[in-house]
């Protein structure tokens, strides 16, 4: 489910971009569109096919549910992919909106099955709390970063400046990024964070927070309060910020996944003792 609703993010972006853009300058948001929507296919395929047989009523509820919004998902993506063949004047007028939309319900489906599901996870084994925190302050930072960087790339596909509410949206879900990526740095702290997983959130604060991105980033937000910028075109921008916001994603993932192999090799309860006497488990 982590899995959907990560990469959805990318496929509700670049589809957003695309649906902007000529077919010859599309190429680059395409592909990525087609890469996210193999992976989102390939972790919904893992469903499990007996939904109606799960006794936890608000766990079967919420799985039905992401799977209704994956099914109309399938049906939205004929809709873009019949508008990319025609030339921008020719497109339903609206579409890369509702694109937007629908992926802000779609997204809070998936992170709400997610959220539920590492709920009940938690109820098995205290230990994965940790882990649980991780990823979802990870997965925060990673959310509130793309919602931002979608308010970006609105000025850059349109060759505009930010208007006023843009800007105060941007500033705001950029100290949201900020905050929960700070709180992910307190977890990593903790003296039984793996070494892997120590190596991870160092990549991802280099990547996006620091470094050359972070750095053109702030370049060109700034250029965008005047007008038009060329620090990023669009198809680079939605490239090169989608990459470094993986690397904040990539924590939630590697989280997610070892909470999720803790309990699937679980076999006795562990014992009921404070988190900083246990043994590594990050």
């Amino acid at each position: 489910m982590f899995e959907a609703l990560s990469k959805f993010r990318g496929e509700r972006g670049f589809s957003g971009a695309a649906l902007k853009l000529a077919a010859q300058a599309a190429t680059s948001a395409v592909g990525n569109v087609t890469s996210a929507r193999a992976a989102i296919d390939a972790a919904m395929a893992t469903f499990p096919a007996g939904i109606p047989d799960i006794d936890n009523a608000d766990i079967r509820y919420a799985l039905a549910e992401a799977q209704n919004v994956y099914q109309d998902l399938k049906v939205l993506r004929g809709r873009v992919d019949a508008s990319l063949t025609m030339a921008v004047s020719d497109r339903p007028a609206g579409l890369d909106q509702e694109v937007l939309s629908f992926g802000s319900k779609a997204l809070k489906t998936f992170d709400d099955t997610s959220v539920l599901l590492e709920s009940r996870i938690r109820t098995l084994d205290q230990v994965l709390s940790g882990l649980i925190q991780v990823r979802t302050y990870a997965w925060n930072s990673r959310n509130n970063g793309g919602t931002a960087s979608v308010s970006i790339s609105g000025a850059l596909s349109e060759k505009r400046a930010l208007t006023d509410e843009e800007r105060s949206f941007v500033n705001s879900y950029d100290a949201v990024t900020k905050s929960s990526w700070a709180a992910v740095g307190g977890l990593i702290k903790h003296e039984s964070t793996s070494p892997s997983l120590k190596a991870m959130y160092a990549q991802g604060q280099s990547a996006y927070f620091k470094g050359s991105f972070a750095a053109r980033r702030e370049k060109l937000v700034k250029g965008l309060l005047a007008g038009p910028s060329t620090v990023f075109d669009i198809d680079d921008w939605q490239t090169t910020s989608n990459n470094a916001l993986g690397n904040l994603a990539a924590v939630a993932t590697y989280a997610m996944m070892n909470s999720t192999l803790r309990r699937r090799t679980l076999r006795t309860p562990p014992p009921s003792r404070p988190l900083q006497c246990q043994a590594s488990f990050w």
